[in-house]
């Protein structure tokens, strides 16, 4: 058994295209670079989807200047979670994240 594994960092994935025969399964997906003016074009049987979380999904307890700070970077736009999610694709473990601890009069990681 051949096992093809790439990993593309700095890359953001936009489209999924979906098995002519089976509209059920993604066959592969479509992207570009975020650093140059590559596009990319994925076909695969199997694929392994790690989402890196959403940033500025709510807004902030704060407010003023708390709009706008992340402790995550702020391009996690979820976009990962989107397209598994929209083509159905069970996602698991998504409890998993970091929570900072929040401190009094000061704006901390998550806004507060």
């Amino acid at each position: 058994t051949l096992l093809a594994w790439t990993m593309l960092s700095n890359a953001y994935l936009y489209c999924r295209l979906l098995d002519k025969n089976d509209k059920n399964r993604v066959a592969g997906a479509i992207g570009f670079s975020v650093r140059g003016p590559e596009i990319y074009v994925f076909k695969f049987k199997a694929c392994l989807a790690v989402a890196g979380g959403a940033v500025h999904v709510f807004r902030p307890r704060s407010t003023g200047e708390g709009l706008g700070r992340a402790w995550y970077p702020p391009w996690n736009s979820g976009s990962s979670s989107y397209l598994t999610t929209t083509a159905g694709a069970e996602m698991t473990s998504q409890e998993v994240v970091f929570i900072p601890a929040r401190f009094k009069d000061a704006y901390g990681p998550v806004g507060a």
